[in-house]
């Protein structure tokens, strides 16, 4: 009798320790699926409350609701898909070079800082004696913009021609133009061919070039001084296939930064200063309007002398000539390898729109007709007159 009693009981552990033992591995699987399925932790906790089945690689709705708890709470698997969400991107804007609790200021380019969330579900980026304060504190090594920044609330304006108008708003686009179909030969170049032979002091472009080959090759004390002529040879080569490459893949949307209008910038870019256009808008409104599936970085472009320097170390995008400063540029750049000379670019045109103004020489007409096609269009804003346009009366 108690040897029965003595085989039932072990009967029964041998079932436990078996569903236990199931349980396990089944764990172990589905957790498998889930890394292969490239989650992380916040991704691991949601997808534990879905059915173990659907978490496959191929499985969309389990790839869409994590993209959404995603972009809920900022969780990303590394700080590149960080660095596309658009709203991390326009904290960062203001917050890149700085401590966003104790405004310590990253001076060395390889400090350390850290990005997440507070306990509040508010984005940071801090300094070292701040991490204390996020929830899963990931490092940043991004600490500057190769651009300067508007203030949020500068006024922007473009200035085009009323085919121009009618293409944005039937297609609720922006037209950015591939760099190297622009007719300024100097967009994205680094020097002119004076700048490189200009031999003033600290410009002379072989001695700064050879401080950068010695910074970028190791050992750079053992290299003969007879060979620095044909490495400056082949970075100039290789500068100008850079050049090449870069002025093939960006596309620029151009703005001009300004409290009120420019005549000059009516002229230049108005075919008929009688049927001209332009629309105002703010940094923001840009920045946030613009479809957020497209990276778009945007500031202010610096004027330069290219006779008396070159600019190998910055983007040469973000440079143009001293003699255009009066158009006080903004522009937005896209990088990307489609073939096409020029991107249209989705934007919400009533978030972007502030007002539309008519040129001076522009009759009054022609700016209700332009009410009108705006209404037509669905846009609710202000269409006026030029400020600049004045009656005489003495």
């Amino acid at each position: 009798m108690s040897t029965r009693i003595f085989l039932r009981m072990l009967t029964g552990v041998l079932y436990l320790y078996t569903a236990w033992l199931l349980c396990c591995l089944s764990y172990n699987r589905w957790h498998t699926r889930a890394k292969r399925c490239g989650t992380s932790n916040i991704e691991a906790r949601f997808l534990y409350a879905l059915d173990k089945r659907k978490c496959t690689k191929a499985t969309k709705d389990v790839k869409i609701q994590i993209e959404e708890i995603n972009r809920k709470y900022m969780v990303h698997t590394n700080s590149d898909d960080i660095w596309n969400n658009r709203d991390f991107r326009w904290f960062m804007l203001y917050n890149i070079d700085k401590c966003s609790i104790c405004h310590h200021h990253f001076s060395a380019p390889t400090e350390k800082s850290f990005i997440g969330l507070d306990e509040n579900g508010i984005s940071q980026h801090v300094c070292y004696s701040c991490q204390m304060h996020l929830n899963n504190a990931q490092v940043w090594e991004k600490h500057s913009w190769p651009f300067e920044i508007p203030e949020a609330d500068a006024s922007l304006w473009e200035y085009m021609d009323l085919a121009r108008f009618l293409s944005l708003l039937d297609s609720s686009s922006l037209f950015f133009k591939r760099l190297d179909k622009f007719n300024d030969k100097y967009e994205g170049v680094i020097a002119s061919k004076e700048g490189i032979d200009h031999t003033d002091g600290n410009l002379n472009f072989s001695a700064r070039i050879k401080a950068f080959i010695k910074s970028s090759y190791l050992k750079s004390d053992e290299i003969p001084e007879e060979e620095f002529g044909q490495l400056i040879s082949q970075e100039i080569k290789e500068m100008k296939s850079q050049r090449t490459l870069k002025r093939r893949t960006t596309f620029v949307n151009c703005w001009s930064e300004n409290e009120s209008e420019s005549e000059a910038m009516w002229r230049l870019y108005s075919k008929d200063m009688k049927c001209g256009i332009a629309i105002r808008t703010t940094y923001e409104k840009l920045f946030k309007s613009i479809n957020s599936d497209y990276i778009v970085d945007i500031g202010r472009v610096h004027y330069v002398n290219y006779d008396k320097d070159f600019y190998a170390g910055q983007n040469p995008v973000w440079y143009k000539r001293k003699s255009l400063d009066y158009e006080r540029e903004v522009r937005a750049v896209i990088t990307s390898n489609c073939k096409k000379s020029s991107l249209l670019v989705p934007v919400d045109l009533r978030a972007l729109i502030e007002d539309v103004v008519t040129s001076p020489e522009a009759e009054e007409w022609f700016a209700k007709l332009v009410q009108r096609i705006c209404v037509k269009y669905g846009i609710d804003c202000n269409v006026k007159q030029s400020e600049i346009q004045t009656k005489i009366y003495i």
